[in-house]
């Protein structure tokens, strides 16, 4: 599982342009619900970019990029691929699954 997992995050690391295209559109999406600030002028409200959304496009590039969200330090793929599953494999993280996904099965 190890060795997919660091296949796929070489993939998507060749790719991170082309996804970070694909995601930028939800930053400048009116449909997409990223709990906007309410504005009186429902125009004002479309032609703003969401900081909602650049936040979240910001860390989805980093982690595509490789940097760790902690040390702000640049990983290789395969110790990336170590950190999100020590990350994954935390108690404090685990306590914290929906029930009905059913992890301990």
């Amino acid at each position: 599982a190890v060795v997919s997992t660091q296949s796929t995050g070489e993939v998507m690391r060749n790719n991170a342009t082309s996804v970070l295209a694909v995601l930028e559109t939800f930053v400048y999406d009116p449909l997409i619900n990223w709990r906007l600030v309410e504005c009186p002028d429902f125009n004002e409200k479309n032609s703003q970019i969401n900081a909602r959304a650049v936040e979240v496009l910001s860390k989805v590039k980093k982690k595509l990029y490789g940097v760790d969200d902690v040390t702000e330090k640049n990983l290789e793929v395969v110790e990336q691929v170590q950190s999100l599953i020590r990350q994954a494999t935390l108690s404090e993280n685990l306590c914290q699954l929906y029930p009905g996904w059913c992890p301990f099965w």
